[in-house]
């Protein structure tokens, strides 16, 4: 039997037969009001397990640090599954979603401008996450508790935890009846389908720019408008998946306990942000899950437990970091902000805008800043260093966090400054386009120093500059690349004040040299970390192809395909597209390379 498949195109006989669509629900007015429960009294409640000398600790630790703000999440620590609050500082902790009999509550998801959240309330067991046809009410309420709407009757998860994306204010995407992709206009209640029911799974959410998708299990697809589809994208494993709503980024959990991950959406680069166990968070809260970052991407949420993996009972805590909006990147040490053994769990985060603005950036680090009045004002840095006047330009020489201020009389504005160590760019991969184009991406945006470009075996080039993105170097050459080489780059560094020069490197490029032939192509399987796209003409786009393992098989370290006994079969939407692309034409043609493990004549059956 043959054990390890390495590139592999199938046709599996589970495929079944093509799919039919179903008929779409008109748009419609949504039925919604005033819920009948009475809010939560804003009461402080004591954590459990947290001395009330260690809460004032906490609020004279952070309360400079990240400003004014709060944070909501899911916990049972009343025994049923409640929406709770907490400011940034550490103080006015409460249950925010009123006691609801027979009902738990979920996924909380924080208004732009942070004075109203969205959650579901899921007539469900609090040991398990709602199943595919169940559906819950999709709630707003006010930050202070004062007030809470029902918004829909018909609410989905998409397996996990998160159901709704808010686009702005008086908008919000939604999974519905059917596992429908909805648009929703608070003001008027009408409500729009953006995807059209999936063929399986539990539908999908979109990001705020409505250009990707994404569902329980990790993919990030691009969004169709017009077809009201999306064009699916490789797999990536684990669980949690969610957007930076400036539609830059997707994020998720990765593995059982982390790490959380970064996915490019431009490029399709995968980059770790937090590792299982990293060394900045505590020694007994290394098992980390329920990644979420705030609307302008400044910060991060997320909760921990001592090596506890159940997401009903494992006493997981929340804790939040400021993060750089760029790049994501986690830039201080997480702060721990619940105290209680119950299990916390899903958080999000709103950080209000300081005066004075928060700044990121390399060493040396230069900010300018000026109040609106042009007035004069005395001017601390948070370095020691003062002055006084209508602006301030201050440089930042060596790394650390700053608190920035300027006062004048009574008056006092607020900024914060984060000054990373210097460093150069580093490579996260190459890519070869339309044949002559070949682009080195890069984890920041980059600069050009005199490139010098070299390949072994000798290639002409004929330019070489920045990509549009910023964060890639583009090199064109006069033929197409062919065959297999390795290139030597130097001459880029990074945008910092002071530019950082990166070390010259050498890279192996790789062009596709299989299948043999792409020309109607409709299935293509060569690693579960490849792109493996095909053109949908369906679609009128790419998309990708992906498998499923069953019994015992899995994917090994190289991402390649371990049958050992098991089987792997793909996915109803893309067996629907093979079945119905080879009934057009009558023919199919089917080309596989296998690597066997022990002897060839053994692992063929010959």
């Amino acid at each position: 039997m043959v054990s390890r498949l390495a590139a592999f195109a199938v046709l599996s006989a589970a495929l079944g037969t093509a799919c039919t669509e179903s008929a779409l629900p008109e748009d419609a007015t949504l039925p919604t009001g005033e819920t009948n429960r009475q809010p939560i009294a804003p009461a402080t409640t004591p954590d459990r397990d947290l001395p009330p000398t260690r809460l004032g600790k906490i609020s004279d630790d952070i309360g400079q640090r990240f400003g004014d703000g709060f944070l909501v999440w899911e916990s049972n620590r009343t025994g049923s599954w409640r929406i709770w609050i907490r400011r940034l500082d550490g103080s006015g902790l409460r249950q925010l979603s009123p006691d609801e009999k027979g009902r738990q509550h979920c996924c909380a998801h924080i208004a732009p401008g942070g004075g109203a959240i969205a959650y579901v309330s899921m007539a469900t067991g609090r040991r398990a996450f709602a199943g595919p046809d169940e559906f819950g009410e999709l709630h707003v309420i006010s930050a202070d508790g004062s007030s809470d709407r029902i918004i829909a009757v018909d609410a989905h998860t998409y397996y996990e935890n998160r159901a709704a994306v808010w686009q702005s204010p008086s908008k919000l995407v939604y999974i519905g009846s059917e596992r429908q992709t909805y648009m929703l206009d608070l003001a008027s209640g009408q409500r729009a389908v953006l995807v059209r029911s999936p063929e399986e799974g539990f539908g999908r959410l979109l990001d705020a720019t409505l250009g990707y998708a994404t569902r329980g299990v990790p993919s990030f697809d691009v969004y169709l408008e017009k077809p009201r589809t999306v064009a699916p994208r490789r797999g990536l494993g684990g669980c949690q998946p969610y957007f930076s709503h400036d539609g830059r980024w997707g994020f998720w959990t990765a593995g059982g306990g982390g790490p959380f991950k970064r996915y490019d959406l431009e490029t399709s680069a995968v980059t770790t942000l937090l590792k299982k166990g990293d060394e900045r968070l505590p020694p007994d809260r290394g098992y980390i899950y329920f990644p979420m970052y705030s609307r302008d991407s400044r910060m991060i949420a997320f909760s921990a437990s001592p090596g506890e993996h159940s997401h009903f009972t494992a006493d997981y805590e929340v804790f939040v970091a400021e993060s750089d909006p760029a790049t994501l990147e986690i830039l201080e040490r997480p702060v721990r902000m619940t105290f209680d053994p119950g299990t916390d769990r899903f958080p999000d985060v709103f950080q209000v805008s300081l005066p004075l603005g928060r700044h990121t950036g390399e060493a040396p680090f230069t900010v300018r800043v000026r109040p609106p009045d042009g007035d004069t004002w005395e001017w601390t840095f948070g370095d020691g260093d003062s002055a006084a006047g209508a602006g301030a330009e201050h440089s930042y020489e060596n790394p650390g966090a700053y608190q920035l201020l300027a006062s004048r009389g009574d008056v006092i504005l607020e900024g914060r400054v984060i000054v990373q160590p210097a460093r150069p760019p580093r490579v996260l991969g190459t890519d070869i386009r339309d044949g002559r184009e070949l682009f080195v991406r890069f984890d920041e945006s980059v600069r050009l120093d005199n490139p010098q470009v070299r390949f072994e075996p000798r290639r002409s080039v004929r330019t070489v500059d920045v990509g549009e993105d910023g964060r890639s170097v583009r090199i064109e050459l006069d033929e197409p690349f062919r065959g297999f080489g390795r290139m030597q780059l130097s001459g880029v560094t990074d945008a910092a004040e002071q530019p950082n020069a990166m070390s010259p490197v050498s890279l192996e490029i790789e062009p596709p040299v299989w299948p043999s032939r792409r020309e109607g192509l409709v299935f293509l399987w060569t690693a579960g970390d490849a792109p493996n796209l095909v053109d949908d003409t369906d679609l009128g786009a790419s998309r990708a192809c992906s498998l499923e393992a069953h019994g015992v098989a899995r994917l090994d370290r190289d991402f390649a395909m371990q049958a050992d006994g098991g089987t792997f079969s793909a996915g109803v939407e893309a067996g629907g597209y093979v079945i119905r692309r080879s009934q057009a034409t009558n023919e199919i043609t089917l080309e596989m390379m296998l690597t066997p493990r022990g002897k060839v004549s053994d692992s063929l059956g010959v």
